[in-house]
């Protein structure tokens, strides 16, 4: 046990040697970065518009909720360094000036009674665990895993904010689009207006005719309003994700993904089958919770155990009778608690509860995560098939927008025949970008899942 102690000391120094390394190594590359980050985020974010990746990369600087990961990743840290500790030896310094009362032996006899009054100590003493039945080990593995999933859990934030980033993004993105298509169509629809009051005040068409087309324009701005309203909210919660301020105006640059479906169906029908155990983070973090867990359950089995140490100390004490004198003492030490009320019982139970939530909850979310990423698979093809039909039906709907449109200028169709395919226009360009958009939104959701890029 005592040649475990020594070799886990050991692995630790050099463990500790590498890390401080590469921090410094890390903390001189920020340094040398971070005025030329300040700068660009300080004069150019606010004017240029943001694409996505700018939206990414500032999301993982601002956001609070990678910030709270970051200090729980620091305070797990502590927690290993702590429990590390606890396998090197202790020193300590005391010293103390006590004063005794000097007839505190009255009834005893005048020889008893010749004894000091005053005590001078100043000493070093050193502690050094020997054997604990590997109590201390197991809670030093039990912190290090906690740190790392610690870690794991940062990735995990990491890659929300970059998902839920990238939805409202293309939300921005889809509003925006939308209000296009309703500027479009007031613009046709006002066009028509027109048009039928000129052929009303030439005879062609009825009263009935010019109020359906006012009508249908009013429709078309209050439509546009809307949309206009959903847009400015979806920079609010694209500004709120990132973690900028809400006074703080952004536009953003991008489009909408345009995707091959010929190409599509094949690498859709491969992620159908893919297994995403290995890769999920969500995974990997119980895993990771899992262990440390697992090794609190053994520190605490192994509280019952005694524990040996090797003490020493190194001394001066004076005294008013007697003089001074160095002294010192050296010996190994055994302590063994037999009783305690039920105390380490109550705490092995409680560790191995958590052990088991914890089996069970890894176990939930594998059964889970499939379901999941097919859910998300289904999705995009079921978006990329709605915008392959929608792009279809709006190369139609302007032939017919465009025909119905000559006809009742020849007199031969209605105002209702022009309205109506107005409308249908409309309604399918609108279709075509809210498909783009439920596509992109599902990509974003399967790579949180999978924890992979897809091609672009």
């Amino acid at each position: 046990m005592c040649l475990e102690i020594l070799l886990s000391i050991a692995a630790v120094v050099v463990k500790d040697i590498k890390r401080y390394g590469w921090s410094v190594l890390c903390f001189c590359l920020f340094l040398t970065g971070l005025g030329q980050v300040l700068a660009v985020s300080a004069a150019e974010m606010p004017n240029a518009p943001m694409t996505l990746k700018d939206c990414v990369a500032t999301a993982l600087q601002l956001n609070p909720s990678l910030k709270r990961n970051v200090e729980a990743v620091k305070e797990a840290e502590a927690s290993y360094a702590m429990a590390r500790a606890a396998i090197f030896p202790k020193f300590s310094l005391s010293a103390y000036q006590n004063h005794l009362n000097g007839d505190r032996l009255g009834s005893m006899t005048a020889s008893q009674a010749n004894l000091y009054e005053r005590e001078d100590y100043a000493g070093l003493s050193a502690k050094q665990l020997l054997f604990d039945g590997g109590k201390t080990l197991a809670e030093q593995r039990a912190a290090e895993y906690s740190a790392d999933a610690e870690r794991v859990n940062l990735q995990i934030t990491e890659v929300d904010v970059v998902m839920r980033v990238k939805q409202a993004f293309y939300r921005v993105l889809e509003a925006q689009e939308l209000v296009r298509v309703a500027e479009e169509a007031v613009r046709r629809q006002k066009a028509f207006e027109e048009l039928t009051k000129a052929f009303f005040e030439a005879g062609k068409a009825t009263r009935l005719d010019l109020l359906k087309a006012e009508s249908q324009t009013m429709d078309a701005r209050k439509t546009l309003a809307a949309i206009q309203e959903t847009a400015r909210l979806s920079l609010v919660y694209l500004k709120a994700v990132i973690g900028l301020d809400m006074n703080q105006e952004i536009t953003v640059n991008g489009v909408l993904p345009v995707f091959d479906q010929n190409t599509l169906t094949a690498s859709l029908e491969a992620l159908w089958t893919s297994n995403v155990l290995d890769v999920n983070p969500d995974i990997r973090h119980l895993e990771v919770a899992l262990k440390a867990a697992g090794e609190d359950v053994t520190a605490k089995k192994r509280a019952w155990f005694p524990e040996l140490s090797l003490q020493g100390a190194y001394a001066y004490r004076d005294r008013d009778i007697g003089g001074g004198a160095d002294e010192w003492q050296l010996g190994a030490f055994l302590s063994w608690p037999v009783f305690d009320g039920g105390l380490r019982a109550g705490d092995l139970r409680r560790s191995e509860a958590r052990y088991n939530n914890i089996r069970y909850a890894r176990r939930e979310l594998e059964l889970n995560m499939t379901s999941q990423v097919k859910e998300a698979v289904s999705a995009m093809k079921t978006a990329a098939s709605n915008a392959e039909a929608a792009l279809k039906l709006v190369e139609k709907e302007k032939e017919a927008c465009s025909a119905a449109d000559a006809l009742y200028r020849a007199g031969k169709a209605t105002s209702l025949d022009v309205l109506t395919a107005n409308a249908d226009l409309t309604k399918a360009r609108g279709d075509y970008v809210q498909a783009l958009a439920a596509y992109a939104v599902s990509k974003a959701r399967f790579e949180r899942l999978t924890a992979k890029e897809l091609e672009r």
